[in-house]
């Protein structure tokens, strides 16, 4: 029998077990396999589906029906709860942080980076070290988390500072639950290691300031290991990859 069920690998995938749960996961020999398949899902999952746009379709077919409320309306109320927690993965609103436009993101649970290669058109996830080579497909996803802000960016081997979120123009807001980034990534021939930034808070974020922050890493030699400091309402996490032959 499985040392951990359905919902505690789930937990895992979203950064959410606690270290017993862990240490279970990390110890069962069918642990990666499953954790391929249920990362393979929710990104498929999240292609095939826009959150926002299915909503407002279910809102637009429930508006003629308003004024019939009855076993229709207690059947659509239901479900569209369902729907709302599957697609965004939000918390009831005792458990969540609203920002001032609306967004929701789920309080106590950290923002994360989550980076995935593509084998064989599937996605199968990188973990913090893993070795790759040039050609590679890559695509990024950000859990938000309690953070409503996030930027990533990356540093290559070739001292390249490369923003992937927010796309040129665009504000730093998350959307709630975990979303894949607009485009994927093809790791080029840089040499040694890429590594990928997220970069979180509660407010909106300098895109230059964080890459200046980043540039500096670079004259201090310390982009593959050091510390990207912003302060202390600022989340930062990285993924490092190393580059193989």
């Amino acid at each position: 029998m499985s040392p951990f069920n359905d919902l505690e690998l789930e937990q895992f995938h979203l950064g959410e077990a606690d270290e017993e749960v862990r240490q279970r996961v990390l110890g069962h020999p069918d642990a990666a396999a499953r954790l391929a398949a249920l990362a393979s899902a929710d990104a498929a999952f999240h292609a095939q589906h826009n959150a926002r746009d299915l909503i407002a379709r279910i809102e637009r077919r429930a508006r003629p029906a308003q004024r019939k409320w009855g076993l229709a309306a207690l059947v659509l109320i239901p479900a569209l709860a369902v729907l709302l927690v599957v697609m965004t993965q939000v918390t009831p609103p005792d458990q969540s942080v609203v920002g001032p436009d609306g967004i929701t993101n789920v309080k106590g649970l950290k923002p994360r980076l989550h980076v995935y290669r593509k084998v064989n058109g599937m996605p199968v996830s990188v973990s913090n070290g893993s070795v790759l080579r040039a050609g590679d497909q890559l695509q990024l996803a950000v859990t938000a988390g309690d953070a409503l802000h996030g930027v990533v960016l990356s540093i290559d081997g070739h001292d390249n500072v490369t923003v992937h979120l927010p796309s040129p123009g665009a504000d730093t807001r998350l959307l709630p639950g975990r979303r894949p980034l607009p485009n994927g990534y093809e790791l080029d021939d840089a040499p040694e290691f890429e590594r990928f930034f997220l970069v979180a808070a509660g407010r909106p974020l300098d895109v230059a300031r964080i890459t200046d922050a980043a540039n500096a890493l670079i004259a201090q030699r310390a982009a593959r290991d050091g510390v990207l400091s912003l302060g202390d309402d600022i989340v930062v996490s990285s993924v490092l990859v190393r580059k193989g032959g």
